[in-house]
């Protein structure tokens, strides 16, 4: 008996997500059996296809939904349409969450962005309005499903084992100094643009570099020849120590959306930075959150609220004035 069980569960349509689905439930096994060795913690993928597909007396689905109020998270991912089971679990896992006062199980939601000329369900984007205005949750995208595998991760360390050290070496996520995961399909890393140009600026430095050396390494060369062959290799050293630094901070935001999502309390303006943030645009996202925005719409506020007190107090003695004039002793 594990001293500790997490359930996830997998919502989503089996259709869209069939190869997804396998990898998720991969992924975590494999996380499950590094925590189960260190920490004697299990963690159970839970999804529709592993429930027994022998006949029962009610709904095949209430089976599911069960599976739902057991689990500690749920994740749920979309593509071209929100299909009416998916609405149920996510429904069901909301209704949970609720009457547990918030508790469990944590919901996250997924929509994979659509490439140009595949039609998309009118459900999807009514869903998304749902998401936005009747649930006040906050969604996120993706185009690669190591993005979902970061936010199980990271969610597991935020929520659930919080010393657990989960960081970033080089183009992996370790968890506790073991790589476990490479970060090139995720959002945020994969569409930073500034990431991109850096990292094919240094294959071409490597590229000269390593040409470079071995001509180096017989000598003889003339002045010019070293001249270049020192620039080339201290661009090189720089645009690497560059790519360190950006991937740091993008991971660092990344920590921070996961753990603003746990919390449940994401403004309008974090969701616009995050949203960014996956999007590749580091620096939309860090100016949306930028100190003296933040600190200028407060003061703002700040004011208006205190105007608007004053004006309700204005009228709140008016009144008092009017109704003494009445008054009888």
């Amino acid at each position: 008996m594990h001293k500790k069980k997490i359930r996830i569960f997998l919502g989503s349509s089996i259709v869209e997500f069939a190869r997804e689905r396998d990898e998720l439930d991969l992924f975590i096994r494999t996380v499950s059996d590094k925590f189960e060795e260190k920490y004697d913690t299990k963690i159970v993928p839970l999804r529709c296809e592993t429930v027994d597909g022998s006949m029962t007396l009610g709904r095949k689905q209430e089976q599911y939904n069960e599976l739902i109020k057991e689990s500690e998270m749920c994740f749920f991912i979309f593509f071209t349409k929100a299909g009416e089971f998916t609405r149920e679990e996510f429904e069901v896992a909301y209704r949970s969450f609720v009457c547990s006062d918030g508790v469990k199980p944590k919901i996250y939601v997924y929509f994979k962005n659509v490439p140009d000329g595949v039609e998309v369900d009118p459900s999807i984007k009514a869903f998304m309005d749902e998401i936005d205005q009747t649930f006040h949750h906050y969604y996120g995208t993706f185009d690669d499903i190591d993005t979902i595998k970061l936010r199980i991760l990271l969610q597991l360390k935020i929520q659930e084992m919080d010393f657990v050290k989960v960081e970033l070496e080089g183009e992996s996520v370790a968890v506790d100094g073991e790589k476990i995961m490479k970060i090139d399909g995720v959002s945020e890393f994969f569409n930073s643009a500034d990431l991109t140009e850096r990292l094919s600026e240094l294959q071409r430095l490597n590229e000269k570099y390593f040409l470079m050396k071995a001509e180096y390494s017989k000598g003889g060369c003339d002045d010019a020849f070293y001249r270049e062959y020192a620039e080339i290799a201290a661009r090189r050293q720089t645009v690497a120590d560059e790519i360190e630094e950006l991937r740091g901070q993008i991971f660092s935001l990344s920590v921070g959306l996961s753990r603003d999502e746990v919390h449940g309390e994401i403004s309008l303006r974090q969701r616009e930075a995050y949203r960014l943030l996956e999007q590749g645009d580091r620096a939309g996202c860090l100016a949306v959150m930028a100190a003296e925005e933040v600190d200028g719409d407060y003061f703002k506020a700040k004011e208006l609220r205190r105007k608007r007190h004053e004006e309700e107090d204005r009228a709140a003695a008016r009144t008092y004035i009017r109704e003494h004039g009445f008054a009888v002793d």
